[in-house]
Protein backbone atom coordinates (compact mmCIF):
# COMPACT_ATOMS: atom_id res chain seq x y z
CA UNK A 1 0.00 0.00 0.00
CA UNK A 2 2.92 2.44 -0.40
CA UNK A 3 2.17 5.47 -2.69
CA UNK A 4 -1.52 4.68 -2.72
CA UNK A 5 -3.52 7.44 -0.25
CA UNK A 6 -6.63 6.45 1.34
CA UNK A 7 -9.31 9.02 0.05
CA UNK A 8 -10.65 9.29 3.74
CA UNK A 9 -7.40 11.15 4.67
CA UNK A 10 -8.00 14.94 5.30
CA UNK A 11 -5.94 17.29 2.69
CA UNK A 12 -2.39 18.44 4.04
CA UNK A 13 -1.90 21.64 3.92
CA UNK A 14 0.11 22.00 1.08
CA UNK A 15 -2.60 20.75 -1.63
CA UNK A 16 -5.02 22.90 0.36
CA UNK A 17 -2.21 26.25 -0.58
CA UNK A 18 -2.18 24.83 -4.16
CA UNK A 19 -5.73 24.50 -4.54
CA UNK A 20 -5.82 27.95 -3.60
CA UNK A 21 -2.99 29.38 -5.78
CA UNK A 22 -4.44 27.87 -8.61
CA UNK A 23 -8.40 29.19 -7.79
CA UNK A 24 -6.60 32.78 -7.87
CA UNK A 25 -4.62 32.19 -11.01
CA UNK A 26 -7.76 31.15 -12.70
CA UNK A 27 -10.04 33.76 -11.07
CA UNK A 28 -7.20 36.76 -12.50
CA UNK A 29 -7.88 35.01 -16.00
CA UNK A 30 -10.94 35.18 -16.07
CA UNK A 31 -11.16 38.84 -15.14
CA UNK A 32 -8.98 40.01 -17.29
CA UNK A 33 -10.87 37.85 -20.44
CA UNK A 34 -13.52 39.83 -19.25
CA UNK A 35 -12.23 42.94 -19.56
CA UNK A 36 -11.12 41.97 -23.01
CA UNK A 37 -14.31 40.74 -24.00
CA UNK A 38 -15.75 44.13 -22.65
CA UNK A 39 -13.09 46.36 -24.40
CA UNK A 40 -12.77 43.98 -27.50
CA UNK A 41 -15.86 42.24 -28.58
CA UNK A 42 -18.38 45.31 -27.95
CA UNK A 43 -19.23 47.79 -30.61
CA UNK A 44 -20.43 51.23 -30.43
CA UNK A 45 -23.43 51.25 -32.43
CA UNK A 46 -26.91 52.29 -31.63
CA UNK A 47 -28.34 48.66 -30.86
CA UNK A 48 -25.59 48.36 -27.84
CA UNK A 49 -27.42 49.11 -24.77
CA UNK A 50 -30.53 50.88 -26.44
CA UNK A 51 -33.22 48.56 -24.26
CA UNK A 52 -35.28 48.57 -27.88
CA UNK A 53 -36.75 45.33 -28.21
CA UNK A 54 -39.18 44.00 -25.31
CA UNK A 55 -37.28 41.79 -22.18
CA UNK A 56 -38.93 38.76 -23.66
CA UNK A 57 -38.51 34.81 -21.98
CA UNK A 58 -35.27 34.39 -24.26
CA UNK A 59 -33.54 37.17 -22.39
CA UNK A 60 -34.86 36.34 -19.39
CA UNK A 61 -33.46 33.34 -19.43
CA UNK A 62 -30.27 33.79 -20.94
CA UNK A 63 -29.73 35.92 -17.98
CA UNK A 64 -31.30 34.06 -14.86
CA UNK A 65 -30.69 30.49 -15.63
CA UNK A 66 -27.17 30.63 -15.95
CA UNK A 67 -26.65 33.36 -13.47
CA UNK A 68 -28.87 30.91 -10.94
CA UNK A 69 -27.26 27.74 -11.65
CA UNK A 70 -23.61 28.98 -11.06
CA UNK A 71 -24.95 30.63 -8.14
CA UNK A 72 -26.27 27.18 -6.76
CA UNK A 73 -23.60 26.04 -7.67
CA UNK A 74 -21.07 28.22 -5.81
CA UNK A 75 -22.79 28.78 -2.83
CA UNK A 76 -24.71 25.37 -2.30
CA UNK A 77 -22.22 22.59 -3.45
CA UNK A 78 -18.53 23.77 -3.12
CA UNK A 79 -18.79 25.01 0.13
CA UNK A 80 -19.82 21.33 1.36
CA UNK A 81 -16.92 19.76 -0.35
CA UNK A 82 -13.99 18.34 1.98
CA UNK A 83 -11.61 17.25 -1.35
CA UNK A 84 -10.48 20.27 -2.01
CA UNK A 85 -9.19 19.00 -5.80
CA UNK A 86 -12.85 18.16 -5.84
CA UNK A 87 -13.84 21.86 -4.87
CA UNK A 88 -10.97 23.21 -7.43
CA UNK A 89 -12.57 21.10 -10.42
CA UNK A 90 -16.10 22.59 -9.73
CA UNK A 91 -14.82 26.15 -8.93
CA UNK A 92 -13.18 25.94 -12.06
CA UNK A 93 -16.08 24.87 -14.13
CA UNK A 94 -18.62 27.74 -12.42
CA UNK A 95 -15.93 30.28 -12.64
CA UNK A 96 -15.80 30.08 -16.36
CA UNK A 97 -19.26 29.30 -16.83
CA UNK A 98 -20.19 32.57 -14.47
CA UNK A 99 -18.20 35.18 -17.05
CA UNK A 100 -19.89 33.19 -19.95
CA UNK A 101 -22.80 35.22 -18.99
CA UNK A 102 -21.02 38.59 -20.25
CA UNK A 103 -20.83 36.57 -23.90
CA UNK A 104 -24.39 35.77 -23.74
CA UNK A 105 -24.97 40.01 -23.67
CA UNK A 106 -22.41 40.66 -26.29
CA UNK A 107 -23.52 37.96 -29.02
CA UNK A 108 -27.06 36.91 -28.24
CA UNK A 109 -28.79 40.15 -26.30
CA UNK A 110 -26.56 42.88 -27.08
CA UNK A 111 -29.96 45.68 -26.68
CA UNK A 112 -28.89 44.80 -23.12
CA UNK A 113 -25.61 44.21 -22.74
CA UNK A 114 -25.10 46.45 -19.76
CA UNK A 115 -27.09 44.01 -17.37
CA UNK A 116 -25.45 41.32 -18.62
CA UNK A 117 -22.29 43.09 -17.78
CA UNK A 118 -23.17 43.21 -14.36
CA UNK A 119 -24.73 40.32 -13.76
CA UNK A 120 -21.60 39.20 -14.77
CA UNK A 121 -19.40 41.00 -12.44
CA UNK A 122 -21.53 40.23 -9.61
CA UNK A 123 -20.57 36.36 -10.35
CA UNK A 124 -17.06 36.83 -11.11
CA UNK A 125 -16.91 38.75 -7.61
CA UNK A 126 -19.26 35.78 -6.21
CA UNK A 127 -16.24 33.38 -7.41
CA UNK A 128 -13.30 35.80 -5.68
CA UNK A 129 -11.22 32.74 -3.87
CA UNK A 130 -10.91 34.61 -1.22
CA UNK A 131 -14.72 33.54 -0.31
CA UNK A 132 -14.04 30.60 -1.71
CA UNK A 133 -12.16 28.53 0.41
CA UNK A 134 -11.08 25.56 0.18
CA UNK A 135 -11.42 22.69 3.09
CA UNK A 136 -10.16 19.96 4.75
CA UNK A 137 -11.17 17.82 7.56
CA UNK A 138 -8.40 18.76 9.75
CA UNK A 139 -4.71 18.44 9.77
CA UNK A 140 -3.38 15.33 8.72
CA UNK A 141 -0.08 13.67 10.93
CA UNK A 142 0.65 11.70 13.66
CA UNK A 143 -0.97 13.57 16.57
CA UNK A 144 -4.62 13.30 14.30
CA UNK A 145 -4.31 9.67 13.44
CA UNK A 146 -7.34 7.90 14.01
CA UNK A 147 -7.41 5.62 17.22
CA UNK A 148 -5.89 1.87 16.59
CA UNK A 149 -8.37 -0.87 16.28
CA UNK A 150 -9.67 -3.20 18.93
CA UNK A 151 -12.54 -5.76 19.51
CA UNK A 152 -15.67 -5.70 20.83
CA UNK A 153 -15.00 -5.62 25.14
CA UNK A 154 -11.22 -4.90 24.33
CA UNK A 155 -10.57 -1.86 26.14
CA UNK A 156 -7.61 -1.02 23.38
CA UNK A 157 -5.19 -2.31 25.28
CA UNK A 158 -2.58 -5.45 24.37
CA UNK A 159 -3.89 -8.08 22.12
Amino acid sequence: MIGISCPTMSPSDTSLTITRIFMWIGWAFLLGACVMFSVFLTSANGQVNSFARPFDTFSAGMLIGPFALWMALRFALIPRLRNPWVQLILYAIGAFFSSQIMVYGIFLVPEYQIVFFALCGIAMLCYIPHWVRPKGTGKSGPGNAPPPFHRDGDAGGAP
